[in-house]
């Protein structure tokens, strides 16, 4: 068409020609459209005429060009925003997003879409205000599934996008969500609850776009006039979204009761009292102690995790314990939980750590406050008590070694728990736990799965090097030797056995670590990793390894039985390294 017709008969319809070219080039799904439409649009302004024909063509052509277009969520989310500033296209691009985009059959383009109104929103909040709030209230009232929930997300990202213009201008939220708009929006989930909407595979959906719609109306304090009743209808809602086995699901709605307790239900409110608080964990913590579901127990541990600060303070040595005692496993004689057996129940025992972790940082270490209000001393044994405890968590499923994810788990949480410790007072960590702690740590450094190594390994150079200084490392000088603090260390990959087993045996001649060290060897050399197997296999490293074994009084016959024969075999390569690991070891006792 550009190199067709002449720049006086295509005049008339430049602009209709130039946005929908654009849209194209922004909004198509296939990275091939995009690119075609950035080629037609480098075309026409090459060859109509960039500045006259075309409004802000080559400016436009520069940051739509064939290799910036490539990626989507760089053509949604950021070169949308550098053409909606000439004022020729903007509403444009806001219209072709609300009619075309919001319903799109793929949920990845209707999330973009979502994120890219808010950016827009920005730029022109008052066509939002007066154009598009009332189309995507409709939208959730009306039409398919598909529309429904990009509806949502897109509502929640506007709403959000006017209250930070609002804020930024120093005007009242009113300026540009009226009253009307208002009662619309808060009783959207209400009405979407009486349509039963919320059932079935297509509920799932609408589960994660309301939970996020929530969570955004509480972030910005939205007016809600009806005594606290649709405040109950969320609640109980994201009570019942949070026990969801789908992750995404799960996380929204942890993420909006979050919000919501903090937003409208502080202890000024009328919605908050001390018995409506202490009924709320009670209740959370009786559903942990008995159910029989794991995702259910998951869900509300997850919760706990989740209240603020002003929910928590007075609760706390409750909460530690519901919690910690989530971590244990449970047979079929427990009381509490009759006929369940929580042996596989690791993804509990997971959030538990990590619901533990949430509450120490939301109220803080403090030695002279009571146990109720914060992490005082003896909170502070017990939680590391229970991670130290939960790296011996080795259970095994039909899916493989499930435990591993709980004690990857407990090793980042003595990591950040430890540092924030170090913060607040070195002297609240026992010579005790730091050498348990250590001993552990390096065990798991020397286990099957190299994610797990790798975690290990990071968390033992930052205990290591910990600022301020972690006390009581046993043979501290002897492993900041072995482990330097420098860029070799940095650089290090942590999850391969060639790298971490040749250090890590040196422990050995450590006392302190070698019962830890050797238990670890000995669990990698037993795993189901054939890769692992040959390394271990090989006498390059069990002979000079396992000499060391002659020390111990249990083990030296055996050791020297075994070596005889080696020794005295038919294999000359194996003899040789023998007679070395021999060799070496008697110098050393020598010296």
């Amino acid at each position: 068409m550009a190199r067709a017709y002449h720049t006086q008969h295509i005049t008339p319809y430049i602009h209709r020609l130039t946005t929908a070219l654009i849209v194209t080039t922004l909004f198509d799904r296939e990275v091939m459209c995009r690119r075609a439409g950035s080629a037609a649009f480098q075309e026409h302004v090459g060859r109509q005429g960039g500045g006259s024909s075309f409004p802000h063509g080559i400016d436009i052509m520069t940051t739509i060009d064939y290799f910036a277009v490539g990626n989507r969520t760089n053509t949604y989310l950021s070169l949308s925003v550098s053409v909606a500033r000439y004022p020729e296209y903007t509403e444009a691009l806001i219209d072709h997003l609300v009619e075309r985009k919001v319903n799109h059959w793929d949920s990845v383009i209707r999330e973009l879409t979502a994120k890219a109104l808010h950016n827009l929103t920005i730029i022109t909040p008052e066509y939002i205000t007066n154009n598009t709030l009332v189309r995507l209230v409709s939208g959730v009232g009306s039409g398919t599934m598909v529309c429904q929930h990009g509806c949502l997300l897109s509502l929640a990202q506007v709403v959000h996008a006017l209250s930070a213009v609002a804020t930024r201008n120093g005007l009242p939220l009113q300026e540009f969500i009226n009253n009307e708009i208002t009662n619309d929006i808060v009783t959207l989930i209400p009405r979407l609850k009486d349509r039963q909407l919320y059932k079935g595979h297509s509920g799932e959906y609408i589960k994660q776009a309301s939970a996020i719609l929530i969570e955004k109306i509480a972030l910005i304090k939205l007016p809600i006039s009806d005594n606290g009743g649709v405040l109950k209808v969320w609640q109980h809602l994201l009570e019942e979204w949070f026990v969801c086995a789908a992750e995404n699901i799960r996380t929204s709605s942890l993420t909006a009761l979050a919000t919501l307790w903090t937003h409208y239900y502080q202890p000024n409110t009328t919605q908050y009292n001390v018995e409506w608080r202490n009924q709320l964990i009670d209740r959370y913590i009786h559903v942990i102690q008995t159910t029989r579901d794991e995702d259910t127990c998951v869900g509300y541990t997850a919760a706990l995790g989740c209240l603020p600060k002003f929910l928590a303070r007075g609760k706390f040595d409750v909460l530690l314990t519901a919690l910690l005692s989530t971590t244990t496993i449970t047979n079929t004689t427990n009381t509490n939980r009759p006929h369940t057996n929580t042996t596989t129940w690791a993804r509990t025992r997971q959030q538990a750590i990590n619901s533990t972790l949430a509450l120490v940082n939301t109220l803080g270490i403090n030695a002279h406050a009571d146990e109720c209000d914060a992490v005082g001393v003896y909170s502070l044994r017990r939680i590391y008590h229970t991670l130290l405890i939960s790296l011996d968590d080795y259970t095994v499923d039909s899916r493989g070694d499930i435990g591993s994810r709980v004690r990857e788990t407990a090793l980042n949480a003595l990591k950040t728990l430890t540092q924030a410790v170090l913060e607040e007072d070195p002297g609240l960590i026992s010579k005790d736990t730091v050498e348990d702690m250590m001993c552990r740590v390096c065990q798991q450094a020397v286990e099957r799965i190299n994610r797990t190594r790798k975690v290990a390994g990071l968390t033992f150079i930052s205990l290591l090097y910990s600022i301020p200084q972690l006390p009581h490392i046993p043979c501290e000088s002897k492993l900041k030797g072995l482990f330097p603090n420098d860029d070799t260390s940095k650089d290090m990959n942590w999850a391969s056995e060639h790298t971490t087993f040749p250090l890590f045996i040196h422990l050995i001649d450590l006392p302190q670590y070698r019962s830890r060290v050797l238990l670890g060897i000995t669990q990698a050399a037993g795993g189901i990793d054939a890769h692992l197997d040959m390394n271990w296999a090989s006498e390059h490293t069990t002979f000079p390894l396992f000499i060391h074994l002659i020390d111990l009084p249990q083990y030296r016959s055996r050791v020297l039985l075994g070596i005889t024969q080696a020794a005295g075999g038919i294999d000359a390569h194996l003899t040789r390294h023998t007679s070395e690991a021999l060799h070496t070891y008697l110098n050393g006792r020598a010296s």
